[in-house]
């Protein structure tokens, strides 16, 4: 009769265990799954607010990339998203420019209206820009750039040093910069010289682009179109006038410094 007794405490107790383990991982689970959210919304004209129909719509983190295509209605939806930071991307479709950026689930609702800007509204916002960068090498192992941007000058020195154990191998790559913000009234001497010489026209440079050696690269931002010029040992004189004059705008112990 006692080990009969003792039998069926043996039961219970397994019986109570495996119940406890059931609710346990019933509730993990149920805690996982409501750290997960449903994201919805529509995919909408910046301007206007309606409807964009058919655009497919990825989530990418470092883990997976979701996809998901909004229905004639302009309405999607991500099921069970983890509480995290992805990059939403849109594809290029009709006449809207692609959407790039980033949403942090943890800081918002689960609805989000996705805003495409139309190509022609984007082409009309952008800003036209423009910057002239010159390279200089002054050994086989020391070089500098001066990069010459509409609202500012960057000077960067580089140095590589060999390794002395090593033919032909570098031990370590030294890089130094100094930057100067224009002044508005520097601002506008640099507008004026850009202006006067036509350095922000593609056409003045075509017939010099080189494809081997290159000693000025310009890139100029016009009409959502990036043009990007890389020219040999270029003598031009708007060229020259624009670097003698941020050269001017540069202290002294900096001139010796990058050698300009």
């Amino acid at each position: 009769m006692v080990s009969n007794m003792h039998y069926l405490s043996q039961i219970n107790n397994r019986q109570i265990k495996r119940v406890l383990l059931i609710i346990f991982f019933t509730l993990l689970y149920n805690i996982s799954y409501s750290q997960n959210i449903n994201l919805t919304g529509t995919t909408v004209d910046s301007e206007t607010k309606s409807p964009v129909p058919l655009v497919e719509i990825y989530l990418i983190s470092e883990l997976d990339i979701l996809k998901q295509k909004s229905n004639f209605s302009g309405e999607y939806k991500f099921d069970s998203l983890e509480l995290k930071k992805y990059r939403l991307v849109t594809n290029f479709i009709h006449s809207y420019v692609k959407s790039n950026l980033v949403i942090d689930l943890t800081e918002m609702d689960n609805n989000l209206d996705i805003e495409l800007k139309s190509r022609e509204l984007y082409k009309q916002t952008i800003k036209s820009k423009i910057k002239f960068e010159l390279y200089r090498a002054t050994s086989s192992h020391t070089s500098y750039k001066y990069i010459i941007y509409s609202d500012s000058i960057k000077l960067v020195q580089e140095e590589l040093i060999p390794d002395p154990k090593a033919e032909r191998k570098i031990l370590k790559n030294n890089t130094t910069n100094f930057v100067h913000i224009y002044s508005s009234k520097e601002k506008d001497s640099i507008k004026s010289i850009i202006k006067q010489y036509k350095l922000d026209s593609v056409a003045l440079y075509e017939k010099r682009i080189s494809f081997g050696g290159t000693q000025w690269k310009i890139e100029i931002i016009k009409d959502a179109i990036t043009y990007k010029i890389n020219l040999p040992n270029y003598h031009n004189q708007g060229l020259e006038e624009l670097l003698n004059y941020v050269a001017a705008l540069i202290p002294r112990e900096k001139k010796h410094e990058y050698t300009f």
